[in-house]
């Protein structure tokens, strides 16, 4: 067998072909180029996206003991559920 065809197992290394993540040589520029304005784009807002779900998880613990949930006349259901809604 060829060391291409192989499977690369604990021991072996495997070849520039088969590790992930790498460009290869043919992709042309224009779609590099692509790639980077996604990157760029979806990033960023993903890391956006993370943080405000962290200050919401954190803030509905704060205005729970304030009293909040009974201002609003919230259920101990209804104010888990808005909790659960934050971590999706």
């Amino acid at each position: 067998m060829k060391e291409e065809e192989q499977a690369a197992t604990p021991g072996q290394t495997m070849n520039q072909k088969e590790k992930p993540g790498l460009a290869d040589a043919s992709t042309s520029p224009l779609e590099r180029r692509a790639l980077l304005k996604l990157d760029l784009f979806i990033i960023p807002m993903v890391t956006l996206c993370f943080f405000f779900s962290y200050l919401d998880r954190s803030n509905l613990g704060n205005v729970r003991i304030v009293g909040l949930q009974k201002d609003l006349q919230m259920s101990d259901y209804d104010f888990s559920m808005a909790l659960t809604v934050t971590f999706m």
